[in-house]
């Protein structure tokens, strides 16, 4: 399908760095294996008293079950 989509997936706030990676090569290994357009909301929220960061995807729905599984 060439319908665009966007995903946003919650993972615990102390893991950003890891996510981001080192000089962000985490986050653009995941957008370069997906090809979706892949970022991270660094503005926290605490839910189940656990704070939390956003990665978001968008592109096909290809592209963003493939940033989602590689995460």
């Amino acid at each position: 399908s060439s319908e665009h989509q966007h995903d946003v997936v919650p993972f615990p706030a102390e893991l950003t760095g890891y996510v981001i990676g080192q000089r962000g090569n985490g986050i653009q290994s995941l957008s370069r294996h997906s090809n979706a357009r892949v970022w991270v909301d660094t503005n926290f929220k605490t839910h189940f008293n656990r704070k939390w960061a956003y990665l978001h995807a968008q592109g096909t729905p290809d592209q963003v079950d493939g940033a989602d599984a590689n995460l």
